[in-house]
C-alpha cells in the first residue's frame, strides 16, 4: 500500500519538477491548484495539488478546473458529457451531475497530473500508532 503511495508521489514530483524547471512559459502554460474540497474524492483529496494545462482541448472523463460564477473560487469536476455545445461535469464523490453546464469558455483547463499529498495525509492520520513497524523488515527492527 505505501509502496503505491510512494511511488505516486515520486512520479508526481518528477512530472512537477520536469514541467515546472523545463518549460519555458510555464507559468502561462500550467497552473498548480491545491485541492480544498472532497467532491472528486477518492480521485483527489484535500490537499492533493493539481497541475493544470491552461487552454488544453477538453474530453469527456477529464477532470477540469472551471469557473463557476455561484462559488467564491474555481471548481475541479469531471466531465461526464456534452450537450449541444456546452460541457456537462459532475464531482466523483457527488451522486448527480452539476446543476449547470459550462461554457467552454469558462474551463480553464484539464487536470495533467496530481501529487498526492491529501491523500498521503489522509491515510497517516487514519493508521494506527506502530503500524509503520509492519512495514519493516527484520534486519530493520532488531
Amino acid at each position: 500500500m505505501w509502496a503505491g503511495v510512494l511511488r505516486a508521489a515520486l512520479s508526481g514530483a518528477l512530472v512537477f519538477l520536469v514541467l515546472g524547471l523545463g518549460l519555458i512559459g510555464f507559468g502561462r502554460e500550467y497552473a498548480v491548484i491545491r485541492v480544498a474540497g472532497e467532491s472528486m474524492h477518492p480521485a483527489l483529496h484535500a490537499g492533493d495539488l493539481c497541475l493544470v494545462r491552461r487552454a488544453a482541448p477538453v474530453r469527456v472523463g477529464d477532470m477540469i478546473l472551471y469557473r463557476e460564477p455561484a462559488h467564491a473560487s474555481s471548481v475541479m469536476h469531471r466531465v461526464i458529457g456534452m450537450k449541444a455545445d456546452r460541457l456537462v461535469t459532475r464531482g466523483d464523490a457527488n451522486p448527480v451531475a452539476d446543476f449547470s453546464t459550462l461554457d467552454p469558455s469558462d474551463v480553464v483547463g484539464p487536470a495533467v497530473a496530481v501529487l498526492p499529498f491529501g491523500a498521503v495525509l489522509e491515510r497517516w492520520r487514519g493508521a494506527r500508532r506502530g503500524d509503520t513497524l509492519h512495514n519493516q523488515s527484520q534486519t530493520a527492527r532488531r
